[in-house]
């Protein structure tokens, strides 16, 4: 994930494609990503690199790191969370669509309950695992 967020914030800052455009183009060249998996990924990698835009979290030549620098909660650590947790669905623990980008504050307690979104985004990633077997069987 830090590799992909780390090309986006290159081409924003060097006036290439906007980085909804080079995912786009990144995923015509992917044949084995199907188009629930493109749309799923997308939003994440995009919603991932606009939320560490906004917090500061590329240094001067565009490294990624995990302290925010700029905005509500500078000084403060973040951390990449898996949204549904491995042990809720195993299949999509090892889906880039199934990251996101927090503070340390807001990690989830072992044990809590998914929230209405989280649960949306489950539904998501089930489709995405099934696209993705389904085009293993083919």
């Amino acid at each position: 994930m830090v590799r992909a967020l780390e090309i986006m914030e290159e081409s924003y800052r060097t006036s290439g494609p906007h980085p909804a455009d080079l995912i786009s183009k990144a995923l015509e060249f992917r044949k084995d990503i199907g188009s629930v998996e493109g749309i799923v990924l997308a939003g994440t990698l995009l919603d991932t690199w606009r939320a560490a835009n906004s917090m500061g979290l590329f240094n001067e030549v565009g490294k990624f790191g995990l302290e925010i620098t700029k905005g509500r909660g500078v000084g403060d650590k973040v951390i990449f969370e898996l949204i549904i947790p491995a042990e809720t669905y195993p299949p999509a623990s090892n889906q880039l669509a199934n990251l996101r980008l927090i503070t340390l504050e807001q990690k989830r307690a072992e044990g809590t309950p998914l929230t209405p979104r989280e649960k949306a985004t489950g539904s998501k990633l089930v489709a995405l695992v099934e696209e993705r077997n389904e085009s293993k069987e083919i």
